[in-house]
């Protein structure tokens, strides 16, 4: 959402490519640092402290928006657990904007079902999209 109609557009397009430069983006590949793969390439970027600092930032960035009755966490594992959701077994919405090339993308459901052993763990999409979800809840409400 920009106010300011064309405006509005160039002037959040000229601050994106004034820090895309400032990164040195548009450089020649052999002046960007980060473009060294044996210095940052998947060796380095997927090693066990990076993946651990991984998760330790997702931990920390987590919200629970709603915890009705105290639901969360289990006290003990759940004998089953339905994802529901256009997302249910997609990872493209999980990579957002990201361009890199991830190791490894798991669904929702595949991290559950390896985060929670014993426990079953079942997916369905719900609906075919996320407005559509959206427009239902709200035809349901």
């Amino acid at each position: 959402y920009l106010d300011g109609g064309e405006d509005g557009v160039t002037r959040a397009a000229e601050r994106v490519f004034e820090q895309r430069v400032a990164l040195g983006m548009f450089d020649a590949p052999e002046d960007q640092p980060y473009c060294n793969t044996t210095a940052y390439g998947p060796s380095v970027l997927s090693s066990p402290e990076h993946d651990a600092q991984a998760l330790a930032s997702a931990i920390d960035g987590l919200v629970l928006l709603k915890n009705l009755n105290g639901t969360l966490p289990w006290r003990t594992p759940p004998k089953t657990v339905a994802v529901v959701g256009p997302h249910a077994l997609s990872t493209t919405a999980l990579l957002g904007n990201y361009a890199g090339i991830p190791r490894e993308i798991p669904t929702l459901t595949a991290a559950l079902a390896a985060a929670l052993p014993g426990t079953a763990v079942a997916a369905t999409p719900g609906c075919s999209s996320v407005s559509e979800c959206a427009g239902a809840g709200a035809a349901a409400g």
